[in-house]
């Protein structure tokens, strides 16, 4: 299995149709008393295929529907999920895949799930975080550029085995295999059905079945085992709310921004669903200036990481234990208190823009945030052009280290996302983008 990432870890128009996800072995429903779970989203599905879903309720449908060969648990471990076991020998990584079905019975095979990844790599079917994330694999260049029909890389040992062929080493790419956005789609559910094959082949290894879609209002799942599984498209959260009182719906997410408005009534129900990562500070001890002086050490100190954290996050998030001293390298010289400290938040998570602009309220111009778009974030990160970057950090993600540089990290808070939760509803779960798990082992 893969280890730790040694310096981080100091660290979906509407297409219309859905289905859901249960973890490869058998799982314990959401809702043990119940054998339905009504939930509230406030989007629409852009679409419902893993790599391309944006919208939280084309998440909500895309992770319960399309499992993945591994998890991301709470506490960032990886698990199995599709797949049972990983066992890596130089560049070369194998994976063993459990007896999973298919919602029409057919078996989950070694072809089919090479088959979809390295569909991932192609013109078709990739996108910057799969390109990412599938980056270390042999072959994936010329797949991506058009010149090969799949990724040579990608190789198949009998019905239950895949192969993996890497460019080097690599202690993340078994934990890489964990995000999302690498949820196995059969190639019949792209190649059949059209434009809209969501609507007539939405068949994945979750064993829930679409049984009903009103667009821009319901979705309703059923499973063989397990409560069936009803999402509301709510236009506002006040209708939301009320059906929350009123029993009709068991969970609803809650944004940041909505947060503080929650009425006296919704506050014991909301929850803080970890995700399995870290909202991480990370600074590149290689670049001069009041991070390597312990300037923004210090400064962070005087505003009071628990202090920052309820500010910007609320009192439900709960502050990590670091030592903000390993950012500042060894023999650093004096602290210049006047100097203006560089911070870069990743735009695109909303905990790392509100961490950041609470900098700007508890420390006044001590701190110059910049809001970056995620592969902006990343890109100049990689370039070594950025002193210290606050975003959320997965071992099913890792970051690229800068091409010149030493790199401290801390980890702030745990990423986590805010739903309100029914007091019926036991052992809930988040994936690691923040939609709810409808059939969550504990």
């Amino acid at each position: 299995m893969a280890r730790a990432w040694p310096w981080l870890l100091v660290a979906l128009g509407l297409a219309p149709a859905l289905l859901v996800h249960a973890a490869a072995p058998p799982s314990v429903p959401l809702h043990a008393t119940s054998q339905q779970v009504p939930l509230a989203v406030f989007d629409n599905p852009n679409t419902v295929a893993p790599a391309t879903a944006t919208t939280l309720a084309g998440r909500l449908v895309a992770d319960n529907v399309f499992q993945t060969l591994f998890r991301l648990g709470p506490h960032g471990t990886v698990r199995p999920d599709l797949a049972e076991s990983a066992l890596s020998a130089g560049t070369t990584v194998t994976v063993v895949l459990s007896a999973a079905r298919l919602t029409n019975g057919r078996p989950v095979t070694a072809a089919m799930v090479a088959q979809a990844l390295s569909r991932l790599a192609t013109p078709a079917g990739s996108t910057p975080t799969t390109r990412r994330l599938l980056a270390d694999i042999v072959g994936v260049g010329r797949a991506e550029s058009g010149h090969a029909p799949a990724v040579s890389g990608i190789q198949t040992s009998g019905a239950h085995r895949v192969v993996f062929h890497l460019k080097t080493p690599s202690s993340t790419f078994v934990a890489a295999l964990a995000n999302p956005v690498l949820g196995i789609v059969p190639t019949t559910d792209l190649t059949q059905g059209g434009p809209y094959w969501q609507t007539s082949n939405l068949i994945g290894s979750s064993g829930y079945q679409l049984q009903q879609f009103e667009p821009n209002a319901l979705m309703n799942f059923a499973r063989a085992h397990g409560p069936a599984v009803t999402i509301t498209r709510y236009p506002t959260f006040a209708e939301a709310w009320h059906a929350f009182q009123n029993g009709a719906v068991a969970a609803l997410p809650i944004s940041l921004a909505q947060r503080p408005t929650l009425p006296a009534l919704a506050r014991p129900a909301l929850q803080y669903l970890p995700t399995g990562g870290a909202l991480t500070l990370m600074v590149n001890q290689a670049v001069s200036g009041p991070w390597t002086t312990g300037g923004g050490v210090a400064a962070l100190r005087r505003v009071g990481l628990a202090r920052w954290i309820r500010r910007a996050l609320g009192s439900r998030v709960t502050p990590s234990l670091n030592h903000l001293a390993s950012l500042v390298p060894p023999g650093a010289a004096a602290v210049h208190a006047g100097t203006a400290i560089p911070l870069a938040v990743d735009a695109s998570n909303p905990e790392s823009v509100a961490l950041g602009r609470a900098l700007g309220t508890l420390a006044p111009k001590r701190f110059v945030v910049q809001d970056l778009g995620a592969a902006a974030l990343r890109r100049e990160w990689a370039a070594g052009t950025l002193a210290a970057v606050l975003a959320p950090v997965f071992s099913n993600d890792p970051w690229t280290a800068p091409a010149h540089g030493t790199v401290a990290a801390v980890s702030l808070a745990p990423t986590g996302a805010f739903w309100l939760v029914a007091p019926g509803l036991h052992g809930v779960q988040a994936f690691s983008d923040g939609a709810l798990d409808w059939a969550t082992a504990p």
